[in-house]
């Protein structure tokens, strides 16, 4: 069996037009963050579990701290799409 480059995703992606993205983040302790910092990973690993084709599709992003839950919360839908 072939090893796969470990950058090329096995998953068919969900979405490969523009989308907009809304993030709740949880807060996990008392520490400061910067909260444009929380994206890039979690843009990546979208691309990476074939949520996205590529992050360069995101277009709007909405991001917020929340002390509900924890983790993070994603919503993806494509651009103009009615929600």
């Amino acid at each position: 069996m072939s090893k796969q480059h470990p950058n090329i995703s096995p998953y068919t992606p969900r979405f490969t037009k523009p989308v907009e993205v809304t993030y709740l983040f949880s807060i996990p302790d008392k520490r400061r963050r910067d909260l444009g910092n929380m994206f890039k990973s979690t843009d990546d690993f979208m691309v990476s579990y074939g949520v996205l084709l590529d992050d360069s599709l995101i277009h709007k992003i909405a991001a917020e701290w929340t002390t509900q839950g924890a983790g993070v919360l994603i919503r993806v839908s494509e651009l103009g799409e009615k929600q």
